[in-house]
């Protein structure tokens, strides 16, 4: 196989930007490229599920939703993928004339509950501001940002840890006070919009409303936080050397057809 012109994934690249000064991959780098190797050659694909995940994935409609109420700007999701000479990228959200000539952008982030909700004062993940520098390389924009979301989980998700409570309880009545108190915190620990959540899951038998007065809503603007990165063409033209130095690997890698070191 040839590795030449393979591109990398925005959403790697924090993968392979570590120790972003040096001018040779570490045994992490290396790690990565193997791993792309038996991807690419075995034509399989890593499959990664979790609860996190999937809220992601199925609220990523409502994250944009709520990002526009509270920008007053109407964002629509991209599905386009584009690519240069040594990335490619679907960015969630861009700003501009068309996707290759951008003003600025916007990936959105759904938190799976207030506990892992950023605070303003936070700094930006290294894997997203990598991931945000690609996409401000693909598009042409100045500055992009990370918008994390603090969004309604599913109705499944609310059943799914619901029935997780009943099982490490030991399949208690369903009348169980112990039971019913822990499902009244799952709903307020998932649910930030109750008249949404109601909305838009009209056959949902909550707990919490059955049980209790609710007043538990977060105002939309407290649960957007955003952290901006700003166009450094010094980063991106380290992303390009580093890649460039991925593909000499995976062509050494691919030519002897076992184990390179670092």
């Amino acid at each position: 196989m040839d590795f030449s012109t393979y591109k990398f994934r925005c959403s790697r690249l924090s993968d392979i930007m570590t120790n972003i000064e040096s001018d040779k991959l570490t045994k992490g780098h290396v790690t990565t490229c193997k791993k792309i190797f038996r991807e690419e050659s075995w034509k399989r694909k890593s499959v990664i599920k979790s609860k996190y995940l999937e809220k992601g994935i199925a609220q990523e409609e409502d994250a944009i939703t709520l990002l526009s109420l509270v920008k007053g700007k109407f964002f629509k999701k991209n599905d386009a993928r584009i690519e240069n000479k040594f990335i490619t990228g679907e960015p969630d959200i861009y700003v501009g004339e068309s996707i290759y000539k951008v003003w600025d952008g916007y990936d959105t982030k759904c938190s799976w509950s207030h506990d892992t909700f950023p605070f303003p004062d936070d700094k930006l993940d290294a894997k997203y501001e990598f991931q945000d520098h690609g996409y401000i390389a693909l598009t042409g924009a100045e500055k992009w940002t990370t918008a994390y979301c603090l969004v309604n989980a599913t109705a499944s998700l609310v059943l799914q840890e619901q029935k997780g409570l009943w099982y490490k309880l030991g399949c208690p009545d369903e009348n169980n006070s112990t039971f019913i108190e822990g499902c009244i915190e799952i709903e307020k620990n998932m649910i930030y919009d109750m008249p949404k959540f109601q909305k838009d899951n009209p056959g949902f038998d909550s707990y919490a409303l059955k049980y209790i007065t609710w007043e538990f809503d977060i105002p939309k603007e407290e649960r957007v936080i955003e952290f901006t990165v700003e166009r450094n063409q010094k980063v991106i033209d380290r992303i390009y050397e580093r890649v460039k130095l991925c593909r000499e690997f995976l062509n050494e890698f691919a030519n002897k057809g076992k184990l390179v070191e670092a």
